[in-house]
């Protein structure tokens, strides 16, 4: 019952509110001075910058690769943003939850599930944007998360990554088994042409494991990732893009200490994806987005030991 009405809550405060509200201003719009707005959307609370392919992108998602399904419901709102001539920051909230298989040819996904929530301050400054040179900008992103996943598929998950002779049905932690929180840095340089027909970016992050707060141990140590794109402008509502996403996560998981089938003795986990597609926006720059993508990486949730390379589609819809 409680999961239930946390569910239910979670639906509400991420799609409801910003589909149904509109923005509070305070200030002027025409002498753009300074502006106040509560409750804004993902592509404002971001403070517009690109759409990203990190495979923990705040958005709806459906997706398929490798004949598994890897689908996502999620958002970033922006909760105060506030504008004036020396600087742009917006305070959000983010989450997802995050439904995956890791069998094959299942008809929904639904083996293993992972909640993500937490918290980012976005800053652009004017002035430092034009200090860089004409046509781009710089964005700061600092935040703080937490995430724990977990198995639906319980059985199908001990048979095919667990060891049976110290783990069953009875004894696996499906509760706290992995549960980890992480601070985040990122710094995303976005130009384009002064027609806007191309835009690129480039967006270098940092994210730094503590100690869980829930099982008081440190699988996860840090993170480094980058994430570059190009996009083509075909109309005003219309882009194409071809983007890329690196991530190396280093740890000290050790995979017999856990009971794991398998020798993983604290390898980095990588994450290589690459992706094309279109993206449709309107005008309250609400996005729909179609991609083909190919991947090289470690599993995202609890099939972490896993590496799958595999070629992929699916769409997102940012609110």
């Amino acid at each position: 019952m409680k999961i239930r009405s946390g569910f239910i809550v979670f639906v509400l405060f991420f799609f409801v509110t910003p589909a149904f509200s509109h923005p509070i201003s305070i200030g002027s719009d025409t002498t753009k001075t300074k502006k106040l707005k509560f409750v804004v959307g993902s592509n404002e609370a971001r403070l517009n910058m690109p759409l990203s392919i990190n495979p923990d992108f705040y958005c709806l998602r459906m997706g398929r690769g490798g004949a598994k399904w890897n689908n996502v419901i999620g958002n970033t709102i922006g909760l105060v943003n506030y504008e004036n001539r020396k600087i742009k920051i917006a305070f959000t909230i983010s989450g997802f939850i995050a439904l995956h298989d890791f069998d094959r040819y299942q008809f929904m996904s639904w083996q293993l599930w992972r909640g993500n929530l937490g918290s980012s301050v976005f800053l652009d400054s004017p002035d430092l944007d034009k200090f860089l040179g004409k046509n781009g900008r710089l964005v700061v992103e600092l935040g703080w998360y937490h995430e724990s996943q977990h198995v639906t598929d319980v059985v199908g998950y001990l048979y095919r990554f667990m060891d049976p002779r110290y783990v069953n049905v009875y004894s696996f932690r499906n509760a706290d088994i992995r549960s980890f929180e992480y601070s985040v840095a990122g710094l995303c340089y976005d130009w384009q042409t002064p027609n806007k027909n191309w835009r690129l970016f480039v967006n270098p992050r940092y994210r730094y494991f503590p100690s869980s707060l829930l099982l008081n141990e440190r699988q996860l140590i840090d993170a480094y990732s980058l994430e570059a794109g190009v996009h083509r402008k075909i109309n005003n509502s219309i882009h194409f893009y071809i983007q890329g996403f690196y991530e190396r996560i280093n740890n000290n998981f050790v995979s017999k200490k856990f009971y794991y089938l398998g020798n993983w003795d604290k390898e980095p986990l990588v994450y290589q994806n690459l992706e094309t597609g279109f993206t449709f926006q309107n005008r309250e720059k609400r996005q729909f987005n179609i991609f083909l993508n190919y991947s090289k990486s470690n599993g995202r949730g609890l099939d972490f030991i896993n590496v799958y390379e595999e070629y992929g589609m699916g769409f997102r819809i940012i609110l």
